[in-house]
């Protein structure tokens, strides 16, 4: 008897495990949208209608043009009616979202409703029609977990195609569980997202923390290793930036010039260690980096110009009389050790457009005393030619 009952008790959870296993719940995933300027209630009333439909599960707003796990897209454009202010039309669309097929569409006219028109009576007419599509598509599996993020980002599950977390900062991701999944996330303006989750259960909730890129940077760094120089850097897109820097001679640091031909002299009077020249250069650059903001190492070139501008007790912001612009080009890596500070190294090329390239090259690489520029010297054609620029330093992202 007892041996009997345990049996029939085995027995009873065996079976019920398997239907427990294969019994799945299913339902319509609907996409709503509605253009034309609207309160936001006609959102939520849309969305709370179609809810109340059999079969749908689940209610998801439209995230602009980025593919949705939903079946069914109903579409509603608003505008007041043209006779007479006090009324609206309202022209709908319910359409298959793998084929864009439209399956019904109407119009609904009236007076503008309040928000308890909406919850009351309003979208019978959609909904009726609602009623019918629903039963022309094929119900799937509601097994799936939650991603909520910024409404528009992007998500790669790395498989298939590219979702877009809807208005209301949701999306339903259909999948097997338990399993784990690897999640990236991208938004114009923010840092690209990658992690990696264990679903266990359907309908557990993953939440994305994403953090925008900075608009605003500072450079401190060191021209020829000799003078500081301070720039302003705007992020424009993605991966663009424009720079402005100020970019001095007033005072820096003294280095030998033995590989300009000089020999040491003991007898020489000692060199100060400080140098100062009476120049300043203001610039501006345009550039881009070449791979994404949140790398490690980031790649970037730019070209720009500058002007040349004496600064003296007797003379203050003028135009350099021989050299009073130029231009130039940079390629440099960053290495970010944080999303806000990184270390940097650029070399590039400066050309000067002098009125005299000849004078401009020898009164820049005197040796009387050592006040010169390194590197300028070449002439090519009209422009002389300072080679190689380096500059290295550290950038705070603010």
């Amino acid at each position: 008897m007892k041996r009997s009952l345990v049996l029939s008790i085995t027995l009873f959870l065996f079976v019920f495990s398997i239907i427990a296993v294969y019994s799945q719940e299913t339902g319509v995933i609907v996409q709503t949208r509605i253009n034309g300027r609207v309160e936001p209630y006609w959102h939520d009333s849309l969305d709370s209608a179609l809810l109340a439909v059999e079969s749908i599960a689940q209610v998801q707003r439209w995230a602009g043009d980025e593919l949705s796990s939903a079946q069914l897209e109903t579409a509603v454009e608003v505008r007041p009616n043209p006779n007479n202010p006090n009324r609206i039309v309202a022209n709908w669309k319910i359409t298959l979202v793998k084929n864009e097929q439209v399956l019904a569409e109407g119009s609904i006219q009236g007076l503008v409703p309040r928000e308890r028109d909406l919850a009351d009576y309003f979208w019978i007419p959609l909904l009726e029609a609602m009623e019918e599509a629903v039963a022309q598509v094929e119900p799937e599996p509601l097994e799936g977990f939650i991603v909520r993020g910024l409404s528009g980002t992007r998500i790669d599950l790395g498989v298939g195609d590219t979702l877009a977390i809807s208005e209301d900062g949701q999306l339903w991701v259909p999948g097997t569980l338990p399993s784990t999944y690897t999640i990236a996330a991208s938004l114009s303006g923010y840092y690209r997202e990658k992690l990696s989750v264990g679903i266990q259960r359907s309908g557990e909730i993953v939440e994305i923390d994403q953090q925008r890129l900075s608009r605003l940077s500072i450079d401190l760094a060191l021209y020829m290793m000799q003078f500081p120089e301070v720039s302003l850097t705007l992020r424009l897109g993605q991966g663009g930036f424009a720079r402005i820097t100020l970019q001095q001679f007033l005072a820096g640091l003294y280095l030998s010039n033995e590989r300009n031909g000089y020999e040491y002299d003991p007898n020489a009077e000692a060199q100060s260690i400080f140098l100062s020249l009476p120049l300043i250069q203001p610039g501006i650059l345009f550039g881009a980096f070449l791979n994404s903001p949140e790398k490690r190492f980031r790649p970037y070139g730019g070209l720009g110009a500058f002007a040349r501008l004496v600064v003296s007790p007797e003379i203050i912001g003028v135009f350099d009389p021989i050299a009073p612009w130029g231009l130039s080009g940079v390629i440099g890596l960053e290495y970010a050790r944080s999303r806000r500070f990184g270390i940097f190294g650029e070399l590039g090329v400066n050309g000067y457009f002098p009125s005299n390239p000849g004078l401009f090259a020898y009164a820049a690489s005197l040796k009387s005393d050592g006040n010169n520029l390194p590197g300028l010297g070449t002439i090519l054609g009209p422009a002389v030619i300072e080679f190689p620029v380096g500059r290295f330093g550290v950038r705070f992202r603010l």
